[in-house]
């Protein structure tokens, strides 16, 4: 892995820096909207292109922080198939045992994607439902093989957790390894920190956090650094300061998104409340 130059006081970048941003394109949109169509034309234009050459399209796919109801939507008015689309969705709920949350339990990542994104798109279009590919914790290895089988990936899209995690990979606790050999593991179950919880509380459970499971199933940064292209989106308030510990400062396992800053085609949209500098005030 390349070095990378980044800032000694990374909350201290101004919104002037980050639009001159050299190492790697920043898309500011005025809202969530924006931000959610931007996410729909940009795979739209990739299934398209890859149609066009008889390709297939290979995608790791998070479940936020877009609104796939509107991708769907941009693909059937096109007419734009999914057919030949292989999905590697990111991670998944796990109880206290690390077995995957059932289909019908509220939080299940796996049918969440299936409701709000596969099923609304027109049957011809759909991906076939052995290529709609969900980390399985019984069989971790199971992702990254059908990955090689199809020879990489085309692109990964995800957001940042308020502790910097990227799909699930949560800081490390203190069993694992705390150098950049973090980097280098592979899809895995793993806990979850009180922070993703919190946050897994506030955005997905009216504030309950006991409702939140204890564990999830990930895809690993290893998985995850292989994509050919990385789409960054970002939206939250808080995300101000993650942001720019995240993609300004040291690449460290304890913001485990930060290796994303020496991907070779990383691209940022954000909306424009996340380009504002941190403060802190009360209230």
């Amino acid at each position: 892995m390349q070095a990378v130059t980044y800032y000694s006081h990374p909350l201290e970048v101004t919104e002037e820096e980050i639009l001159a941003e050299k190492r790697f394109p920043v898309k500011v949109v005025p809202t969530v909207e924006a931000l959610w169509d931007d996410f729909a034309c940009d795979f739209a234009a990739l299934m398209r292109a890859n149609n066009e050459a008889g390709r297939r399209t290979t995608a790791i796919l998070p479940a936020g922080p877009v609104d796939y109801r509107r991708a769907a939507g941009l693909l059937n008015r096109q007419r734009i198939s999914c057919a030949r689309l292989i999905s590697f969705n990111m991670g998944d709920f796990c109880n206290e045992q690390g077995r995957l949350l059932p289909w019908e339990h509220p939080l299940s990542l796996r049918a969440y994607m299936k409701r709000n994104f596969y099923e609304l798109l027109d049957p011809e279009l759909r991906p076939r439902p052995e290529n709609m590919i969900f980390p399985d914790p019984a069989n971790t290895g199971t992702l990254d093989a059908r990955i090689s089988e199809e020879g990489g990936v085309d692109a990964c899209y995800g957001g940042f957790g308020i502790d910097g995690h990227f799909a699930f990979n949560v800081p490390p606790g203190p069993d694992e390894p705390q150098d950049e050999s973090y980097f280098a593991r592979p899809t895995r179950l793993v806990r979850l920190t009180a922070e993703t919880r919190t946050e897994g509380a506030i955005g997905s459970a009216s504030g309950d956090l006991e409702s939140i499971p204890p564990m999830a199933v990930t895809i690993g940064m290893l998985e995850i650094m292989r994509a050919a292209r990385m789409r960054v989106y970002l939206m939250r308030p808080w995300q101000s300061a993650v942001m720019r510990r995240v993609l300004y400062g040291p690449v460290t396992p304890r913001y485990p998104a930060s290796i994303l800053q020496r991907h070779p085609d990383l691209a940022v949209t954000l909306v424009e409340c996340v380009l504002r500098k941190p403060h802190l005030a009360p209230g």
